[in-house]
């Protein structure tokens, strides 16, 4: 089977219970900007309206999964250039607080992938925090991402409620959806390897809310780690059984 059935039908099988769909409406756009406002909690939106009303005319692709008539989950991405070749940056995803731990995050990312790849697209970009292990499992092992570089304080300050007061470290990955390593996903956690192991603490977030200076610390420590290790000459090519890293060469 080609690469772009691939993605329809793998979106079409992880979106049983669903309906999932690209989202063009004005209605739906206030939907997905109360989701993101829902998740990270700012004075100001996330996305205004204007905003959000030119990115719906400007080819940006906007997905939502909806249960019953919640939307539980929903992602929104911009097409990118680099290098002269064209694909999406995944700037936002949610997942509802009460809808969460359903996979639903990767049923957004699918339906993604699989309008992506029917526009001839073949790598959608994003990037994640270091410290938040779910998000590592998910884009690494259950979608299948190439990890290559660390970009530190990518956003600069932020005022959300996960983001202020915080450096906003960034791990940049590719879903080069033609590729095997995301076709053959999900992949499961590695067992010890001979390779650089970064160690990922169980829940950032519950660190933050108890000792934020041990949070502070962390932050530094896997600053300096994947610094030196994602040195252009090696990528992450896994997480190990006991959360961690794996580093390997290119």
């Amino acid at each position: 089977m080609d690469w772009v059935n691939h993605w329809r039908d793998r979106s079409d099988q992880a979106s049983a219970g669903l309906r999932v769909r690209q989202l063009s409406s004005g209605a739906e756009l206030t939907q997905l900007r109360e989701l993101f406002d829902l998740t990270w909690p700012s004075p100001s939106s996330q996305i205004t309206q204007n905003f959000g009303t030119a990115l719906l005319h400007s080819g940006a692709v906007l997905t939502g999964a909806y249960k019953d008539d919640q939307l539980v989950a929903g992602a929104l991405a911009i097409v990118s250039n680099q290098a002269g070749t064209v694909g999406l940056h995944s700037h936002m995803a949610a997942t509802h607080p009460d809808y969460r731990g359903h996979g639903y995050g990767a049923v957004v990312k699918y339906e993604q992938a699989a309008i992506a790849a029917a526009q001839g697209i073949s790598t959608i970009t994003w990037t994640f925090d270091p410290l938040v292990l779910r998000n590592a499992k998910l884009n690494i092992l259950n979608l299948g991402v190439s990890v290559k570089k660390f970009v530190p304080d990518f956003y600069g300050q932020m005022e959300d409620a996960i983001n202020a007061n915080d450096l906003t470290d960034r791990l940049w990955c590719e879903w080069q959806l033609d590729q095997p390593r995301a076709l053959q996903a999900p992949h499961q956690p590695m067992a010890d390897a001979d390779l650089i192991k970064v160690p990922i603490v169980k829940d950032i977030g519950v660190v933050k809310n108890l000792e934020p200076e041990r949070a502070r610390e962390l932050r530094l420590e896997m600053r300096g780690a994947l610094s030196a290790a994602l040195d252009g000459s090696r990528e992450i090519v896994g997480i190990s059984i006991n959360d961690e890293y794996l580093i390997g060469k290119l």
